[in-house]
């Protein structure tokens, strides 16, 4: 799921209280505007054995019809990054991303590629789409059964 490599391997959930923490400072941090909007921010996370994934959705959970801002970042993992300065630079690089998207009332952009970042020697690929987190994890669900 939402791999920037072509992944063979079961994917490991990153902890749930520190996915958890992350939407609750996100939420916090943009109080104002979840509540202009009446969204929230919704915060998923995987690895792979080269490969970390981290999603935020910013999106209405109780209306399928709302369209939501979903940022994928994907960075490699390997002997030379470690892991919690990595985390940190994604978590850097979500701020800032959403610190654009609410600077501007209009803001209306995605891009399905993948784009590359680097920041502080790491390298981060990122898109943007709108596509609903919930509907894809439900209806992942409904395909593995």
């Amino acid at each position: 799921m939402h791999s920037r490599k072509d992944q063979n391997k079961e994917l490991i959930k990153l902890p749930n209280e520190w996915l958890a923490e992350l939407g609750e400072l996100l939420n916090s941090t943009y109080k104002d505007f979840c509540d202009k909007k009446n969204k929230s921010f919704l915060v998923l996370g995987h690895t792979f054995p080269d490969e970390v994934v981290l999603i935020v959705s910013f999106l209405d959970e109780k209306s399928l019809g709302s369209i939501p801002i979903t940022l994928v970042l994907s960075a490699d993992l390997d002997g030379k990054n470690k892991s919690d300065e990595l985390l940190e630079v994604l978590v850097e690089f979500i701020g800032v991303f959403f610190d654009q998207v609410f600077s501007s009332e209009e803001w209306d952009d995605h891009n399905p590629n993948w784009e590359l970042e680097e920041i502080k020697d790491f390298k981060i690929y990122f898109t943007i789409s709108r596509e609903n987190i919930l509907l894809t994890m439900k209806a992942d669900e409904i395909l593995k059964d």
